[in-house]
């Protein structure tokens, strides 16, 4: 009599194997629900296999789909079982690949503090295993959360590291990506030609390899640059164009969609059209609302505060600039927070409202001084210059 627990492995490993393949097949078509229900099914076949490393590989895929379907708390518990499936099978490079895209969901809800601390092991299990390019991609993302976390020095060395394995092992993807990231570090300085040409390299690279959506990215932050040296109409053509992009069939990006119509609404309330500003900020919040950034839905109230500002509507440019406060408050997001309290301090001295305006600037600048270093020097100092001047207040962008 043939036994049944041996004889139900190969059934079992064949069955996973099909539902993962099924997997795939969803996920490709956008089907990140009906994926999900495979990989679950995948999942819990092999851990009554004991293949512990399909498992892991399987508990990493399903965090990854509930990352997607804006389920953090889910993903999050996906990957710390993947976590301990990936450890009981040895796997340590799986281990920091888990722990970096663990990272990602708490940069999504921006915890950046939680991310780095969860990068470092990252990054610590690929050095163990000489995983060059993973550290680059690593050093990269920590860079970015160091940076929105105001500790510029500490992500410029991360950024320099990451460059230089990048160039190392010939990761164009990734030289690509992190000479635009640098560029954001020198455009917060108001060192605008130089990010320029930084863009200009990462652009080239991104056109080279056919990346659509890098290439998206990188015109947004070149519109960046042409906005902040007041070139309103060639900014608003990259933003267009990088609408454009992440519309695209290839690409279909909510978030960089978000993002573009996030910065095109700037340039629209500069431009005097308040309604245009105001439907693409909807757009965009619904964007975000459906991929669950947090960050992004601020910034959407941010982005109508300036727009109500800019047309004279200050009642309720101070009530978008106090919910703006909340969610920043809640993810513990100092930098935004400072430009938030600055431009509230403004519309209430505006509105005659002295003290609250006081009590409102004290807050900003209390907030500032807690930052490990001055977060975006230009934009801290257009703020500051601004609480005397008229409206409108500039933009307040996303990345």
């Amino acid at each position: 009599m043939p036994n049944s627990s041996i004889d139900a492995q190969p059934a079992d490993a064949e069955r996973a194997a099909l539902l993962e393949a099924a997997a795939d097949g969803h996920f490709m078509g956008g089907e990140f629900s009906e994926a999900l229900s495979c990989q679950l099914q995948s999942v819990a076949l092999r851990t009554r296999m004991g293949d512990w490393a399909g498992a892991g590989n399987g508990a990493h895929a399903v965090g990854f789909l509930r990352f997607l379907l804006a389920d953090h708390v889910g993903a999050v518990q996906s990957y710390e079982e993947a976590l301990q499936l990936r450890e009981r099978a040895g796997d340590v490079r799986g281990q920091g690949l888990t722990l970096g895209r663990m990272a990602g969901v708490f940069q999504q809800i921006g915890n950046h503090g939680k991310a780095v601390e969860l990068l470092q092991r990252s990054l610590a299990c690929f050095a163990r295993t000489s995983a060059l390019k993973d550290m680059g991609t690593g050093l990269n993302n920590m860079a970015v959360s160091l940076r929105e976390m105001g500790d510029v020095n500490r992500a410029m060395q991360c950024y320099e590291r990451s460059l230089e394995l990048r160039r190392q092992v010939d990761d164009f993807d990734g030289l690509a990506a992190t000479l635009h990231n640098i560029s954001v570090l020198y455009f917060d300085q108001a060192q605008y030609d130089r990010a320029f040409s930084l863009l200009e390299e990462a652009r080239q690279i991104r056109e080279t390899m056919g990346d659509c959506r890098g290439l998206g990215q990188t015109v947004l932050r070149l519109g960046m640059i042409y906005e902040a040296k007041g070139d309103l109409a060639h900014a608003k053509q990259c933003y267009e164009d990088a609408l454009h992009l992440a519309r695209g069939a290839d690409t279909q990006s909510r978030d960089d969609e978000a993002t573009a119509l996030l910065n095109l609404a700037d340039v629209m309330a500069a431009q005097g059209d308040t309604d245009g500003a105001l439907a693409a900020l909807t757009e965009a919040e619904n964007l975000f609302s459906k991929s669950g950034m947090n960050a992004g839905i601020a910034m959407v109230c941010c982005g109508r505060g300036y727009t109500f500002a800019s047309a004279g509507r200050l009642s309720e440019a101070l009530a978008c600039f106090e919910e703006a406060n909340v969610r920043l408050m809640s993810m513990g997001d100092r930098p935004r927070l400072f430009a938030t309290l600055t431009a509230m301090a403004t519309i209430l001295s505006q509105c005659g409202r002295h003290q609250e305006a006081r009590t409102a600037l004290a807050s900003s600048l209390e907030l500032q001084t807690q930052l490990p270093q001055r977060h975006q020097p230009s934009a801290t100092a257009q703020a500051t210059s601004r609480e005397a001047a008229a409206w409108p207040v500039g933009p307040c962008h996303l990345h």
